[in-house]
């Protein structure tokens, strides 16, 4: 009788009670998880695809005068092509530079007079 009732011979109501009830309510609860999970997961990627679209409607306004500034630059600048620049150097400005105590001694130690600027 032990070998039988070891093997699963004759049913125990136990048993079949977890399986028809509790079984049935532990699968509906595990699909409900996975629903919500599944629901839960598309609310958050809208709310980030809605966030990233108000960003993006809010930065077009800056991108376009970021651009139209480059635009300027670029016309004022007269570049001939993206690669080579003509760069005008002006060396006599047409006005005396401002006489300040430093070009005074450094122009006498250009001039020789190392004495008077290691004395003054």
């Amino acid at each position: 009788m032990q070998y039988l009732a070891d093997k699963n011979h004759w049913r125990d109501t136990f048993k079949d009670q977890l399986n028809v009830n509790f079984k049935e309510w532990m699968l509906d609860a595990v699909a409900k998880n996975i629903e919500n999970n599944q629901r839960s997961c598309t609310f958050k990627e809208s709310l980030c695809d809605e966030q990233l679209a108000t960003i993006g409607s809010t930065k077009d306004p800056i991108k376009r005068k970021v651009q139209f500034d480059l635009q300027k630059k670029e016309k004022f600048r007269m570049i001939e092509s993206k690669d080579k620049r003509i760069v005008h150097f002006l060396f006599n400005p047409g006005f005396a530079s401002k006489i300040t105590l430093f070009s005074r001694k450094y122009k006498r130690f250009l001039d020789g007079s190392l004495e008077s600027f290691t004395n003054t």
